[in-house]
């Protein structure tokens, strides 16, 4: 630690993870260490480039609109997400227009900024995150199960219905969630594209779902999902790019 830096150390919490424990197959100790900077306290303690040692840092964000101006920056320990409606607000302040559309990449993709543009009436167009299984082997995303409320089904990119066989209530670990399978999984022809799992292909949905299958429903037509990789190397990481209405 460099000398002269301001600190608060707080004493080591080690924690032991044995086979059996909430953490399956966990065997080995893990030791917790926690610091606090006396300057800057609300600020995350980060490891700094190259093994300089630590240092308390925040994750910056700008908003900048169509002709790449920045017209709204904010800070927050750890999350870009968790300042978009701080970000938006401070916009309205700024640009004279009146601005309506909001185009981020999929990192944002997340219920408290569907939230916040809901609230101030802002159109998001946002790609949703890819799964696990999608950056593992390219199986079937969530998103190519189209979701039937009236028969409270998925269809699947095969034809067949997945249809409702469980359902886990809220808890202090876990959203409520509602769990779907097909019967018709075991001779399908595109089961190695859809499951690696032995039985069938499961779905979870999510109270939070419906809003989210809202969003990428209107996404296809609006944006070409290359505007954002064309975006990427000069803003994805970050700014988010905040664009005027258009007629």
């Amino acid at each position: 630690m460099k000398r002269g830096s301001s600190w608060r150390k707080r004493r080591p919490v080690s924690r032991f993870l044995t086979r059996g424990s909430r953490h399956a197959g966990a065997t080995a100790s893990v030791s917790i260490r926690c610091a606090v900077s006396l300057t800057e306290p609300e600020a995350a303690i980060q490891l700094q480039k190259r093994g300089r040692g630590f240092a308390p840092a925040y994750t910056p964000s700008a908003l900048a609109n169509e002709a790449r101006l920045i017209v709204a920056h904010a800070i927050d320990p750890t999350s870009e997400t968790r300042v978009i409606g701080e970000l938006l607000d401070q916009s309205e302040r700024v640009v004279p227009e009146t601005q309506r559309e909001l185009l981020l990449d999929a990192g944002y993709f997340d219920d408290g900024v569907i939230e916040a543009t809901l609230a101030r009436d802002v159109s998001l167009l946002c790609p949703p995150k890819p799964s696990t299984t999608d950056k593992v082997g390219g199986l079937y995303h969530k998103s190519q199960f189209a979701y039937d409320a009236d028969q409270d089904v998925y269809l699947c990119p095969a034809g067949q219905r997945l249809r409702r066989i469980s359902h886990a209530r809220a808890s202090a670990r876990s959203r409520e969630q509602f769990i779907y399978a097909c019967d018709h999984c075991a001779a399908c022809p595109q089961r190695t594209a859809c499951t690696r799992s032995t039985q069938e292909r499961r779905i979870k949905r999510y109270p939070e779902d419906e809003v989210r299958l809202a969003l990428q429903q209107v996404m296809p037509p609006r944006v070409p999902r290359t505007s954002f990789d064309s975006a990427r190397p000069w803003s994805s990481r970050y700014f988010p790019r905040y664009v005027s209405s258009r007629a």
